[in-house]
């Protein structure tokens, strides 16, 4: 069985969002500044331990009230979640949210 990962990738204007994104999906990097405009999902499938898993990897158009200097010091937070996770209270560890 493969498992659903979504990831949610958010952050402020600028700080390199799809870079992010584009460079785990495609190995690719670009030295152009092009703001995203509108949603996009990005569908990969990896291999970890054995095991594969699809990715749903959200990339939104930057939100302005992101907190850029939050106590985390983060400008990027990435949120995910398993595809049962959002709707098992018993095991919340299955969702994470990470500060880069």
């Amino acid at each position: 069985m493969v498992e659903t990962l979504s990831i949610a990738v958010i952050g402020a204007p600028g700080v390199g969002k799809t870079s992010i994104i584009r460079q785990f999906v495609f190995n690719d990097f670009s030295e152009v500044y092009k703001p995203t405009r509108t949603r996009y999902v990005y569908r990969p499938s990896v291999i970890l331990n054995g095991n594969m898993y699809e990715l749903n990897i959200l990339d939104v158009p930057p939100i302005t009230s992101f907190p850029s200097s939050s106590s985390q010091r983060a400008s990027v937070a990435v949120f995910r979640s398993s595809s049962t996770a959002l709707d098992d209270k018993e095991n919340p560890d299955d969702n994470a949210m990470f500060y880069i």
